[in-house]
């Protein structure tokens, strides 16, 4: 009788364990996101992943690994396996309870770096087996680049900038019109007075009064020889986050054009216009932070784009790797497209290298 009841005890636990192996995760959710989506390049966040149990039975184990990119630093203790940064904890759950854990990490490189959701396994209330549930998520955090450290770059921009506002009286102010002038081929089309043109039968474009507001392109070149020069590349991107600060810390409006591709969910640079401002910077720093080194058009090509583009009054700064003479000379147009900018914007082409640090 006694071996009977024993019995009967030990199939019935079995029975239970089985059963609460089966429903180890039944009811439980798990969200993982961050604090920050733009974050400079070792600073301190965190990670916030959330585990709830839906159920309304108590969960006695459930084991936890949260995944991030591999290149994610974490301040708890972690391991590094496959393309992956793990931490590992446990514990147990009341009913219809929710569970926050903040991880503390940094990010030591610019680019582009993910949140990959976790893998959780449930145990049975013996603890002798366990069940394995993927609970995948993803989520993009951009490092941007860090500030340049080339001690020259603002006393260059600063000198820049003083000629362009020296000079910007012999420019006209699009806003007040004060005559006509027959058209000559290297206006802007938005100049032409097409009830001036449809009057007199022949094109005609606006002329302005002599002020204007205070504007600059910014070229981001990152094609040399046609190679890889990833330290360079990167220092450029520097570079440029350094030039938009300035320029925002003078209230002046600016676009960004390069030929790095962007990785990323919408094309940030194809469709950026003048403008000012902390979105329009985060903008352009987002841009800057996916920026890859691949790239879409020639040295050639982009100077053709900022021909196209260029306009009276608006001034260009370019930022590239190298800039030496044989790579001048390679680039035969590169002398004859800085005489064409200067012609078509009256300023003179701003060159930034991380050589030259802005000499």
């Amino acid at each position: 009788m006694f071996f009977l009841g024993l019995l009967i005890v030990i199939l019935t636990a079995f029975a239970v364990n089985q059963i609460s192996i089966r429903n180890a995760l039944k009811g439980i959710e798990y969200t993982q996101n961050s604090s920050l989506v733009l974050v400079e390049p070792d600073e301190e966040f965190d990670i916030i992943c959330v585990l709830k149990n839906r159920s309304g039975r108590f969960v006695s184990y459930l084991r936890v690994r949260d995944q991030f990119s591999k290149e994610v630093e974490t301040l708890v203790k972690s391991t590094k396996e496959l393309d992956y940064t793990i931490v590992e904890s446990s514990q147990y759950m009341m009913p219809k309870q929710k569970l926050e854990r903040r991880i503390r990490v940094s990010i030591p490189k610019r680019g582009i770096y993910c949140l990959y959701g976790a893998v959780i396994y449930g145990g049975d209330f013996l603890g002798m087996n366990e069940i394995k549930g993927n609970y995948d998520y993803h989520e993009e955090i951009v490092s941007i680049p860090k500030e340049t450290e080339l001690p020259n770059i603002e006393i260059k921009l600063s000198g820049y900038i003083g000629d362009i506002s020296i000079n910007r009286f012999i420019f006209a102010d699009p806003i007040l019109t004060v005559g006509f002038n027959d058209y000559t081929g290297q206006e802007p089309q938005k100049m032409i007075s097409w009830i001036q043109t449809a009057r007199l039968g022949q094109l005609m474009v606006k002329k302005y009064d002599y002020t204007v507001e205070l504007m600059l392109t910014v070229l981001l070149n990152i094609d040399y020889d046609g190679k890889n020069h990833g330290d360079l590349v990167e220092e450029c991107f520097s570079i440029a986050r350094s030039v938009c600060q300035f320029l925002e810390s003078k209230n002046i409006r600016y676009r960004l054009i390069t030929n790095a591709i962007t990785i990323g969910p919408r094309p940030i640079f194809e469709n950026l216009d003048y403008g000012c401002g902390k979105d329009h910077l985060m903008n352009i720093l987002e841009g800057l932070g996916r920026a890859g080194y691949t790239v879409k058009e020639s040295y050639k090509s982009i100077f053709d784009r900022a021909i196209n583009f260029a306009e009276m009054g608006v001034g260009y700064i370019l930022i590239t790797p190298k800039m030496d003479e044989n790579h001048m000379k390679t680039e035969a147009s590169f002398l004859s497209v800085k005489d064409k900018l200067k012609e078509l914007t009256g300023y003179d082409l701003c060159v930034l290298t991380p050589e030259m640090g802005g000499e």
